[in-house]
């Protein structure tokens, strides 16, 4: 849950439910998906908007060295993701809208560390997001360059800890008008560095987590401290 303060009398509020998943195709290859649910609330002094449903789903495929044979291989994976739009993104001050609109393609580069015996790690993960076009409106949503970092562990009583950072810089959208002509917005740059500490605890065959997502500079993106709870659930094995 996102709320965001627009002015005195605005205030925007996110309420996203996501189902995530991941599951081994071959030594190496992993594939993901990840469903978002939305739930979004937009109130001023005239009244309340709202729009419930689907939002965009996102797929990668996770690629390894061990699928070149290294067995011994060093904590480095290549992930790529594209993005699907679920629904239109109108430009309509009275319509909020589920979907962005437009296919987002991403390359990403995935190191960690474990730090054994001691009980913790290190990850990270960075690389850029190419947004294609959204033809209904003419109008491009600029690329980004996306950074994840995080550091956690386990305490005793089954206890474990995370706390991450998460970077994102887009670049200048544009608009594409009827004549051809492409005119970069550059005021429109966007970028939000958020800080996410997370603490979780063994439940049944599966883990309960509870963390805070924390806005600590941005520009041209609402955002607005938000809490997040959820379930991992692991299992062995893969589709073949």
């Amino acid at each position: 849950r996102v709320e965001s303060l627009f002015d005195e009398e605005a205030r925007s509020i996110t309420t996203t439910v996501e189902l995530s998943g991941a599951v081994g195709l071959f030594r190496g290859v992993d594939l993901w998906l990840q469903v978002p649910f939305h739930r979004l609330t937009f109130r001023d002094v005239v009244e309340t908007r709202r729009s419930t449903g689907v939002g965009d789903p996102r797929f990668f495929l996770r690629v390894g060295p061990e699928i070149v044979g290294f067995e011994e291989a060093p904590p480095i994976a290549l992930r790529a993701g594209v993005k699907l739009p679920a629904g239109d993104f109108p430009i309509d001050a009275e319509i909020i809208p589920l979907s962005e609109g437009q296919r987002d393609w991403e390359l990403l580069l995935e190191v960690g560390h474990s730090f054994y015996p001691l009980p913790v790690y290190a990850m990270a993960w960075g690389g850029y997001r190419w947004r294609e076009i959204n033809a209904d409106v003419n109008r491009k949503p600029g690329d980004e360059w996306i950074l994840h970092a995080a550091t956690g562990g386990e305490l005793p009583g089954s206890f474990a800890w995370k706390v991450a950072f998460d970077g994102l810089w887009g670049l200048s959208p544009e608009r594409r008008l009827s004549s051809g002509i492409v005119l970069p917005l550059n005021r429109d740059r966007r970028r939000l560095l958020q800080v996410m500490p997370e603490v979780g605890r063994e439940v049944g065959p599966g883990m309960v987590t509870a963390g805070a997502r924390v806005p600590v500079a941005g520009r041209n993106l609402p955002a607005g401290p938000s809490f997040t709870i959820g379930y991992i659930l692991s299992w062995d094995g893969g589709l073949w």
